[in-house]
């Protein structure tokens, strides 16, 4: 898929997939700050993540089909790629080994490009993903803080801010 990353007048954050589907991560203090707005009560990492579906992509086409967003799952064709634990050589060499190459083609290239190096002999999945993170769990926070923003929506609740700093929708 198309990544790409951005910094413009302090605001930083990536972009993946490319419009009608499109997740977008940046740093909305940043951004407030950048509009003048108070940031005083905010916590010192924000971050925003927003999907956006369009044309073909968005299940949505009539005002009467906007409960039909809650059906929807955004990041189920999303996926995560990172090292899961830190290096143990002594213990865990094939492990270690894989984590370090993976992380070291990833910080050169990109996490999708260092899979498809990898997986030059079709055994990426057999030979890195058990030394991997789990992006199921990071999927499952990201689709329940979808679903949590959808349902204020249709609430009519506003924004709330929660005392562990992160806000409705929002992912720290």
């Amino acid at each position: 898929g198309k990544t790409s990353t951005f910094s413009n007048r302090g605001m930083t954050g990536f972009y993946i997939g490319a419009s009608p589907a499109q997740l977008r991560v940046y740093d909305k203090r940043e951004e407030m700050k950048r509009m003048k707005q108070d940031v005083e009560g905010l916590p010192r990492i924000f971050t925003r993540v927003e999907w956006q579906l369009r044309h073909r992509k968005c299940p949505v086409t009539l005002f009467s089909e906007l409960s039909g967003l809650l059906d929807v799952d955004p990041f189920e064709d999303i996926e995560i790629l990172g090292p899961s634990e830190p290096y143990d050589f002594h213990n865990d060499p094939k492990g270690s080994r894989n984590r370090f190459l993976f992380n070291k083609l990833s910080e050169e290239l990109s996490a999708q490009e260092a899979a498809r190096i990898l997986n030059v002999d079709r055994n990426f999945k057999r030979d890195f993903v058990p030394f991997l993170l789990n992006g199921e769990e990071i999927k499952r926070q990201l689709q329940e803080s979808y679903l949590d923003g959808v349902r204020r929506f249709f609430d009519n609740q506003p924004q709330a801010y929660f005392g562990d700093g992160a806000t409705n929708g929002e992912i720290q």
